[in-house]
């Protein structure tokens, strides 16, 4: 849903690749470049962006062409030699031990922690009914008066919006620390 964690790599060219090979961390099929830039020889210090059309992203590649199967040819920018910096966004990684910290090993930013708990939320609420409308509690002759008929499909529908809601603030958050980004 266009959300995933921030990753960043120096990267150098590669002559027989004609282009730089990506990181191992760049998924083909999840992964998208935010912002590449490359560094300027001393004493300037300076990280100039190679704009989104100077450069070209190629995907599923054999290890031959590529190690990782994914690499960046620039077209227009960087320097001989110099390393280029690019950031991207990579899918969260898997939690595997119930110790593993969402944001030290997930990968998920303190802003979108909250999401997580949503979702959660949500997992569970649609099997089982929301305390207000469940049934287990009230005699049969109420229970058609006080639970409609869709009463236990929409007990989610606003933890369902807000969730959603909180995810669409989390991608433009995302667009515009990089407006350069690939879409």
């Amino acid at each position: 849903v266009g959300l995933g964690q921030i990753l960043s790599a120096d990267i150098t060219f590669v002559p027989t690749f004609m282009g730089y090979a990506l990181p191992a961390t760049f998924d083909n099929a999840a992964s998208y470049i935010l912002e590449v830039s490359y560094k300027v020889p001393e004493p300037a210090r300076r990280y100039p962006l190679i704009r989104r059309g100077e450069y070209r992203t190629i995907r599923n590649q054999t290890s031959s062409d590529f190690p990782n199967g994914a690499g960046l040819v620039i077209y227009k920018g960087g320097r001989a030699g110099q390393p280029i910096h690019v950031q991207y966004l990579a899918p969260f990684t898997r939690l595997v031990n119930p110790t593993d910290d969402v944001l030290t090993v997930g990968g998920v930013p303190q802003s979108a922690q909250d999401i997580l708990a949503m979702g959660a939320a949500l997992r569970l609420a649609p099997p089982r009914e929301i305390q207000r409308n469940t049934m287990g509690s009230q005699p049969d002759p109420r229970k058609a008066a006080e639970v409609p008929a869709n009463a236990i499909q929409s007990s989610a529908n606003a933890l369902n919006g807000q969730y959603m809601k909180r995810i669409n603030e989390e991608q433009s958050r995302i667009r515009r620390a990089f407006p350069n980004a690939e879409r």
